[in-house]
């Protein structure tokens, strides 16, 4: 299994409710069959989406998202993260 760190503890979402963190974890992703970037990620109890990309990680990749058509865009730096 994927080896979760650090102490559970709990997050509070912008609608105001809370879900429990189960610990940390970093994640190889790969992003253009050739790159992997190494991500961390906070592991969730109960989630609604399958992956949640927070700020420092869409700063990192210098991430934007096309609203109308949902598109995540990024410019991973070849030196960083992988």
């Amino acid at each position: 299994g994927l080896p979760i760190t650090g102490k559970p503890t709990k997050v509070t979402s912008v609608s105001n409710s809370t879900t429990h963190v189960l610990g940390h974890a970093t994640l190889g992703i790969m992003v253009d069959g050739l790159t992997t970037l190494k991500l961390p990620f906070l592991v969730m109890a109960d989630c609604p989406y399958p992956a949640l990309i927070g700020y420092k990680s869409m700063h990192f990749l210098k991430g934007t998202v096309d609203t109308d058509s949902g598109v995540f865009s990024m410019i991973p730096q070849a030196a960083d993260g992988v």
